[in-house]
């Protein structure tokens, strides 16, 4: 996938900018990172068992649903529509659970990295008004540190929704 290319760039610009006004901050940056591509890989790990469990169900429901079109004609004349319908039912209440607790993963992944991020945002101003204060950066870098820090945070929920995305894809090929 290529935003992981792009979001590795990403870092090591902002990584080398913010070592370049402050070592400390820099190295600050870079471990707030490597603790948002280990919640990736958590992730990634966690939810993609979700994705093959859900796909599996789904394939073999929408075979069911198909060999029940296919003898549909011997379902009426042999009068068991009723024990269809529930069977039908009860195969579809199977998808609805997979897809619930997938859902769930998927949201349960995507507080942690909401509060994460934030964490990310707070520490790295923090430093950077701690670091301002005790006049190790001027003004202007403090300016641009925040900026910097604000637009990572923006694309931070990108990374978020492209794991999921690439988490999806990577447990559906899986199970074809």
């Amino acid at each position: 996938e290529d935003f992981i290319f792009r979001h590795i760039i990403v870092i090591i610009s902002v990584f080398c900018y913010l070592s370049y006004h402050n070592i400390g901050l820099g190295i600050l940056y870079i471990i707030c990172m490597v603790g948002i591509v280990g919640i990736c890989f958590a992730f990634t790990k966690t939810c993609t068992k979700y994705v093959k469990i859900s796909e599996k169900i789904y394939d073999m429901t929408h075979e069911e649903i198909e060999d029940t079109l296919s003898n549909l004609l011997s379902i009426y004349t042999s009068q068991k529509t009723t024990y269809e319908k529930g069977r039908l039912n009860k195969l579809n209440t199977k998808v609805y659970q997979a897809e619930q607790k997938n859902m769930f993963c998927n949201n349960k992944f995507r507080v942690i990295y909401s509060i994460a991020f934030v964490l990310v945002f707070s520490i790295l101003n923090i430093y950077s008004f701690y670091i301002f204060y005790k006049k190790k950066i001027t003004l202007d870098i403090l300016v641009a540190v925040i900026i910097i820090n604000y637009t990572i945070l923006t694309s931070f929920m990108s990374i978020y929704y492209e794991t999921r995305r690439f988490i999806d894809i990577r447990g559906r090929m899986d199970v074809i």
